[in-house]
């Protein structure tokens, strides 16, 4: 479990005109002195930004929030705070076509218990007096199923027509944290790893010509999400971007109305390191359709996820198999010359 974010493009339409307008509210997270720190997300190119400058509030009923580079201290449950601000900026839109990031917080430390009005009977004998860490997994449970509250009245909040324009696209920001891992994950290797538990995310998309209650087993990546956002806003990539720029971004969008179309990716990719680390130090992990390679402080692991999804089997212990060698030496392969690139 970790930070949960929506994005909520609303369509150009014949009675709108203009550029989009956009909004950034909630955890922001990417800024520091040296870029600019509470002007960045207005920097990077949003009009409008109200939320946190750090991965986590002090507290979800006190908390510091910045509304366009200016700091002011809040009280009140914070995820429904940002829920208010972005009700409210969306409502201001009227007829102009915009687009929302809403990042959420929960769940994340520091754990508590949620509003009553927001969690269920099973969660309200949670005690807000006693140090939450002692039993986490009910208080994880707890602020997801606020947070779930607070998304239905966010999307019960924007008129019916206007919904019915808009997609909406929910995606997860790391795996479960340690102290909420259950079997059969484990609890090395869940967020902050590159293995299935830390990597492997939530992703839901609703809205216009997305096939009701379709799944597919398309190799989707995070960068992704830029490709695929500017295709549902009818913005060309080529055009966007200058042509000599290097992205690994491709739209999911085909998919959303042909679920079992083949994947578009071969492979997608994943890494955790700093930058005293660089490509020696860190981890990495590659995976095509079926097949992962793991490579960690450079030892290597592989791993069929079609019958080993909690990756439990090195295929490289003792003697692999001729496949599992093929598999490992066209993954490796391809590690390398994506490190090799420097892209």
């Amino acid at each position: 479990m970790g930070h949960q974010e929506i994005t909520l493009p609303r369509l150009l339409t014949e009675a709108s005109s203009g550029a989009y307008a956009t909004a950034a509210i909630g955890k922001w997270h990417l800024a520091d002195t040296n870029n600019g720190w509470e002007q960045h997300p207005n920097h990077v190119g949003f009009d409008h930004f109200a939320g946190l400058m750090r991965g986590f509030p002090e507290g979800y009923y006190a908390w510091t929030k910045v509304v366009n580079g200016e700091f002011s201290e809040q009280s009140g449950y914070g995820p429904s705070a940002k829920v208010d601000d972005a009700l409210q900026w969306i409502e201001a839109r009227q007829e102009r076509p915009w687009f929302v990031w809403l990042a959420f917080n929960t769940p994340h430390t520091p754990l508590h218990r949620p509003p009553l009005d927001l969690i269920s009977d099973s969660h309200t004998g949670l005690d807000p007096n006693i140090n939450p860490m002692e039993d986490p997994l009910p208080y994880f449970h707890a602020m997801i199923e606020a947070m779930d509250s607070e998304i239905g009245r966010l999307l019960a909040g924007i008129d019916a027509a206007t919904l019915a324009n808009t997609y909406v696209i929910f995606m997860g920001d790391n795996g479960t944290t340690r102290q909420a891992a259950t079997p059969p994950f484990q609890r090395g290797r869940v967020k902050g790893s590159i293995y299935e538990g830390g990597i492997r995310v939530p992703l839901i998309v609703a809205g216009p010509g997305v096939s009701d209650g379709a799944v597919t087993d398309a190799l989707v990546n995070s960068t992704d999400m830029f490709a695929t956002i500017l295709e549902l806003g009818g913005v060309s990539l080529a055009e966007a971007l200058p042509a000599d720029l290097v992205h690994d971004s491709v739209s999911f969008a085909p998919y959303l109305g042909t679920p079992d179309r083949p994947s578009l990716r071969e492979w997608i990719y994943a890494d955790e390191m700093t930058p005293a680390e660089g490509m020696q130090g860190g981890d990495f992990a590659i995976r095509d359709e079926r097949y992962k390679l793991v490579r960690r402080s450079g030892d290597d692991e592989l791993y069929d996820l079609a019958a080993d999804p909690f990756e439990r089997n090195d295929l490289l212990t003792g003697t692999p198999t001729e496949d599992a060698q093929a598999r490992y030496m066209s993954l490796a392969s391809r590690l390398e010359a994506l490190h090799a690139s420097g892209n």
